[in-house]
């Protein structure tokens, strides 16, 4: 802007600030576990529709169903991070205040929260590795992908939630791990007593469904030297170390994945199917509990394994 008066003139520069119309906070809807947080998201718009960038927000909590159903952990100028406590719901707000006239503009999203799940989490040696395919000649009529099928050794249902299969790709140095969905304890991913769950380099292996797909995660196991082991809130519950003759070279870590002797598959055949043999025997010996299957029409994933001699 410019002014001209006697002769003389002068310049200033007119910031025009935007003003905030509306809030939005987003998800407009949360529902989580108990123990577990969430990062929640404030927009500021203004009368066009146009996000305003530097709007401070305040956050707040109310209409908590009970005493410290949540809290605020952490906030940002436009977001903010709640941790849920105990079972319940919670209206979470964002809140901007308008400088111009102190107009108060806001919007609230609700997080509901659940129980922590009451099935219990597995401990060492309730749910094992019973089989592990780790080479298989090829098909036309099905799919053949590497697996690892857990079993249940008990009569009760495990919370498996956040389980991670640690194991060796071809010629990796450095454990390459899957985790089950869900964090543990929240009883999102379960085995049934007695029963099976298949986790598949792929949606199926040889006429199963998989019960978890880990394709995307690269779940190539390696089929010559390698190890696995599964854990689950920092407990290790079963681990198997294989290799094809008994001077193959297995080195570290995965030298350690195993229970007590390397099992020795002592065969040229690409044909590898691991299993306990017979099905679910667990003397936390991997020579003595592991046999190898060779034939296509034996290998039955969530099905009991042929006892082999």
């Amino acid at each position: 802007m410019r002014a001209r008066a006697g002769g003389q003139q002068s310049s200033a520069t007119l910031t025009i600030k935007a003003v905030v119309a509306t809030a939005q906070l987003t998800p407009e809807a949360v529902i989580l576990t108990a123990g577990n947080s969430a990062t929640l998201t404030a927009t500021a718009r203004d009368a066009s529709g146009s996000v305003i960038s530097d709007a401070l927000f305040i956050f707040s909590l109310s209409n908590q169903s009970t005493a410290n159903t949540a809290s605020i952990i952490r906030s940002t100028p436009n977001t903010v991070t709640v941790r849920s406590a105990g079972a319940g719901s919670v209206t979470v707000v964002a809140t901007y205040t308008r400088p111009s006239d102190n107009a108060r503009i806001e919007d609230a999203s609700l997080l509901t929260i659940k129980a922590a799940s009451s099935t219990p989490i597995p401990t060492t040696g309730q749910v094992i590795i019973n089989e592990a395919l780790v080479s298989f000649a090829d098909s036309t009529t099905q799919p053949r992908h590497d697996f690892i099928e857990l079993f249940n050794t008990t009569n009760q249902t495990f919370d498996i939630s956040g389980l991670s299969i640690s194991f060796r790709l071809t010629d990796s140095v450095s454990p390459r791990t899957v985790v089950l969905p869900g964090a543990v304890g929240s009883g999102r991913t379960l085995i049934m007593p007695s029963g099976y769950f298949l986790i598949v380099n792929g949606a199926g292996t040889f006429g199963v469904t998989a019960d978890y797909n880990a394709e995307v995660e690269g779940f190539d196991l390696t089929s010559a030297a390698g190890g696995i082991k599964i854990e689950i809130g920092g407990v290790r519950l079963d681990g198997l170390v294989y290799k094809e003759r008994i001077d193959t070279a297995l080195p570290a870590p995965f030298d350690t994945f195993g229970e007590g002797d390397v099992f020795v598959l002592d065969s040229s055949s690409s044909n590898r199917d691991l299993v306990r043999s017979p099905n679910g025997t667990d003397t936390n010996n991997n020579l003595n509990d592991f046999r190898r299957n060779g034939t296509a029409g034996n290998v039955k994933p969530k099905a009991a394994n042929l006892t082999i001699p």
